[in-house]
């Protein structure tokens, strides 16, 4: 039963995520399917996941084969590592839109990862999302596209007028009338938005305009002075005409110069167009290669965690698989099975009641499952051993009267069958017991060896003592050897006070008022020393 639920709950769902996974790369690139003569980039990836495929046998999801008792041998590590270096080298096919969208994702799990390193990368990938080369400012652009603007509010009209003023090789010169009809075509709007894009233009001239390429700046320079004063010149020859009688009195005839000036902003709107179609520069090499390196740092913690996971996932099985054994031995040449039984219902029981209680969480690829398969067998052993255990304690006084009647040779007594059950459930009690019986049996032990090393008894803080009067203080020490001999190690007695080496008595009178503090060291006839700070007030 625990081989079939280990397959069908635990590897069957593994090996789909990982067929899920293999799919999701697949549908990224359709030239493996539609190219008829797919680039060494793609034959590459498209190997690199029909191997995934073949080691984890995806064509069936059920094989029975080794796997079916022997899962995980490494298969889904294979299988997992070929997928990621299939997703690192499809980077290099992906659109600048999709290579963005990479990083962005990549940069968020980047951060939430605590990985040495992560951080820096995740700022670098942000630094260098905002990194593009902008051939054209948006101070220019601006520029640009209302200089566009004007020249197409300005030509519609202009066009038929011209047309239709300079139809014929000599045409004469146009009357009065026809110069103010269109005059009044040319509002008050154009001049000042002319006077706007002018004023700008020399704003723009003493700032810092090195962003844009120089082609375009040299456009601008273009628009500011070439077009925009030919415009004013242009409209300026239509709102002041020179009247003289009933015709126009100019040397040049206007519509003539509209006709030069259509020439013009014909040719500049071209470029304006062709400087405002260009996109900013994408460094995508760059891009790509950081994406990359992001993906194989994502990819290689997880395929290692994953490793990791898989690996303490065996060795637990393996654990089980011996206690099992290791069960049955013990219940068939000792016989008191039915501590195993208890022991085995407890740690069920304990492991069901957690789980009620577990919070939701991502795939642990059956990680969870473990503790659960592992529980009774540690409560079934924990139940036998710890009913042996606590038979000891008994007998040694460790545990209590209350369990006199829990003995090795009545197993289905009430209170040793509750016992058992009981050692099962909790696995900090088999603990408990052991350690104090630990400490019961080498006890006499530790206080022999703390015996052997000398201590002072004497209170750190001594008697005051007066001015010009006999002090008199002895100190005392226990443990070790006795025949002590001390001395004063650090600080300094008070003046006038003396310290008998074999005696440890305080003798004389001191002589200066103060609080002093000293060490004293005692030393006991094996050599073996010890320590300790006195502090003493004279007044």
């Amino acid at each position: 039963m625990l081989i079939a639920v280990r397959w069908n709950v635990i590897a069957v769902p593994s090996r789909g995520l990982l067929i899920a996974e293999i799919a999701s790369v697949r549908a990224r690139f359709p030239a493996l399917v539609a190219t008829s003569d797919p680039s060494a980039q793609v034959v590459q990836i498209a190997k690199l996941l029909d191997k995934a495929e073949k080691a984890n046998c995806i064509a069936g999801l059920h094989p029975f084969h080794f796997d079916l008792l022997f899962w995980s041998r490494g298969s889904e590590n294979f299988g997992w590592s070929l997928v990621h270096e299939a997703e690192e080298q499809l980077v290099q096919l992906q659109s600048p839109d999709d290579i963005r969208t990479g990083l962005e994702r990549s940069e968020s799990l980047l951060r939430k990862s605590s990985g040495w390193g992560s951080t820096e990368l995740a700022d670098q990938i942000h630094v260098e999302l905002g990194r593009t080369v902008a051939v054209l400012t948006d101070a220019h652009r601006s520029i640009l596209s209302e200089s566009l603007d004007l020249v197409h509010r300005l030509s519609p009209g202009l066009r038929a007028t011209v047309v239709q003023q300079l139809t014929g090789a000599n045409a004469p010169a146009p009357s009065a009338a026809d110069v103010a009809a269109f005059a009044s075509t040319l509002s008050s709007a154009l001049q000042t938005q002319t006077t706007l894009l002018t004023s700008r233009i020399t704003f723009l001239r003493n700032g810092d305009s090195a962003a844009s390429s120089p082609e375009f700046q040299m456009l601008v320079e273009h628009v500011g002075s070439v077009l925009l004063p030919a415009t004013v010149t242009l409209i300026q020859s239509f709102q002041n005409p020179v009247q003289s009688g009933a015709s126009v009195a100019t040397p040049v005839n206007p519509f003539r110069a509209a006709s030069d000036y259509l020439a013009l902003a014909d040719d500049t709107a071209a470029r304006i167009e062709s400087a405002l179609s260009v996109a900013p520069v994408v460094p995508l090499d760059r891009w790509k290669a950081l994406l990359s390196e992001a993906l194989g740092v994502i990819y290689d913690r997880r395929d290692t965690d994953f490793a990791s996971l898989l690996s303490w996932h065996n060795k637990t099985i393996w654990l089980i698989e011996c206690g099992l054994l290791l069960i049955l031995a013990l219940a068939a040449t000792l016989d008191h099975s039915v501590f195993f039984l208890l022991g085995a219902t407890g740690g069920l029981l304990s492991r069901l009641s957690r789980s009620l209680y577990r919070a939701d969480v991502q795939t642990d690829y059956g990680a969870s499952w473990t503790t659960l398969f592992l529980s009774p067998v540690v409560g079934a052993m924990a139940g036998w051993a710890g009913m042996l255990i606590a038979s000891l304690a008994v007998n040694l006084g460790v545990l209590g009267s209350l369990f006199k009647s829990i003995t090795w040779e009545n197993p289905y007594a009430e209170l040793a069958m509750a016992f058992a059950f009981v050692l099962g459930f909790s696995e900090r009690l088999f603990d408990t017991i052991l350690s104090q019986l630990q400490d019961k049996v080498v006890s006499k032990s530790i206080t022999t060896n703390e015996t052997t090393k000398p201590a002072i008894t004497t209170d750190g803080t001594l008697p005051s003592g007066v001015v010009g009067t006999e002090y008199t203080k002895a100190l005392a020490a226990s443990g070790g050897t006795p025949g002590y001999t001390w001395k004063c190690i650090a600080g300094t007695l008070p003046p006038g006070l003396s310290l008998g080496a074999s005696t440890g008595a305080f003798s004389q009178k001191p002589t200066t008022a103060g609080d002093f503090k000293f060490t004293i060291e005692v030393k006991d006839k094996s050599g073996t020393t010890t320590n300790k700070e006195f502090s003493l007030s004279i007044k």
